[in-house]
């Protein structure tokens, strides 16, 4: 799979989810799902909070979620 591809699908993934979505779920979860290794799936979900598409937060545990449109 392509990189923009996996970083289209990580986005994807978590834009539609109900809820926020653990990092290290995503990955495993992905991996499985596409065939490709959890550190390209880390790598993708880095580089979407790189370019500000993703954000982490912390409460209790380590969320990814989509940036609130607040600025």
């Amino acid at each position: 799979m392509e990189r923009e591809d996996l970083k289209q699908r990580v986005f994807d993934l978590v834009a539609q989810s109900q809820k926020k979505v653990k990092p290290t779920d995503l990955a495993r979860t992905l991996a499985r799902s596409v065939g490709v290794d959890k550190k390209e799936v880390k790598e993708a979900i880095t580089n979407l909070v790189s370019e500000g598409k993703l954000i982490y937060t912390y409460i209790g545990h380590t969320w990814l979620e989509l940036p609130s449109d607040k600025e």
